[in-house]
This record gives C-alpha cells, sequence and structure tokens, in this order.
C-alpha cells in the first residue's frame, strides 16, 4: 500500500495504467488518516479530561498549534526525520532572540520564512531527491556528475 501511495502522488496517470486502483488507495489514505487523527483525539480527550473548541484553533495563542507545528515541518524539510526536529527547535528560538523588533516581530518572522521557501523550497534538511528535483536547473553536484546521470 505504501508503494500504491507513492505511485499515486508521484504520477497517477502512470499509476493507474500500471493496475493501481486510485479510488481504493486514496479512500484507504484518508479512513487511515481519519482513524488516527480520531485516535489521537481520544487519547488527548483522556489525558486533559476536557475537550473544549479553544483547545483546536489554528492558530492560537499558546505556540504549539497548527500553524507552528506546519511552520516546523516547512522550515526543517519533509522526507526526513531530522528535519521537522531541527525546524521545531529553530521555531522555538527565534522568537527568543527577535524580541528586540517589538511588534515587527511576526512580520520579521515572516519574510524570513518566505525567503526561506524561496531560496531552499526542500526545507534546511532536505532527503536527497527533494533537493535534486528543486534544484534541477542548478550546477550537476560532482557526485552525479562521475556516476553518469
Amino acid at each position: 500500500i505504501g508503494r500504491a501511495w507513492v505511485a499515486i502522488r508521484e504520477d497517477e496517470t502512470a499509476a493507474l495504467a500500471m493496475g493501481i486502483n486510485g479510488f481504493r488507495v486514496k479512500l484507504i489514505a484518508f479512513a487511515l488518516g481519519a482513524s488516527l487523527a480520531g485516535l489521537a483525539g481520544t487519547v488527548q480527550a483522556h489525558v486533559t479530561y476536557t475537550v473544549t473548541p479553544e483547545q483546536y484553533l489554528f492558530a492560537g495563542p499558546i505556540p504549539p498549534n497548527s500553524a507552528f507545528l506546519l511552520a516546523a515541518v516547512v522550515l526543517g524539510g519533509m522526507g526526513t526525520m531530522s528535519g521537522p526536529l531541527v525546524g521545531a527547535s529553530l521555531l522555538f528560538l527565534i522568537p527568543n532572540k527577535l524580541q528586540f523588533m517589538g511588534e515587527y516581530q511576526l512580520f520579521a518572522f515572516g519574510v524570513a520564512l518566505i525567503l526561506l521557501m524561496r531560496f531552499r523550497p526542500e526545507g534546511m534538511i532536505a532527503n536527497r531527491r527533494n533537493q535534486l528535483e528543486f534544484h534541477e536547473n542548478d550546477e550537476t553536484p560532482a557526485t552525479l556528475a562521475k556516476a553518469g546521470a
């Protein structure tokens, strides 16, 4: 099922041509994701003894919210285990270093994220495949030139 998900992600038409049932594979992915989200919600409700809508805002006042987690993955880089960890560490440390800017702190942070996405879209730590995909117009690395790629 994992290879089918990768095939659908990379090229759905080619995956369908190879005999992968796209509807079934997408339905399994949706059901698995919903099941894991439901399980996580029940565990959180059990641990906190309460469930309120304020806990699930996209951009809440407490740092570990959905926007923070999304920014950590984007900053660190998807596809690796260490990328989001580095991204979360930086997102935790950078606001403390930008406190001297006062009310422009979030603006500077947003500009930094935009510049990162413009010049390094794969994140701080990228897997080799994403790095080659995003920088295909750049100069060919020496290791690939030796391999004949």
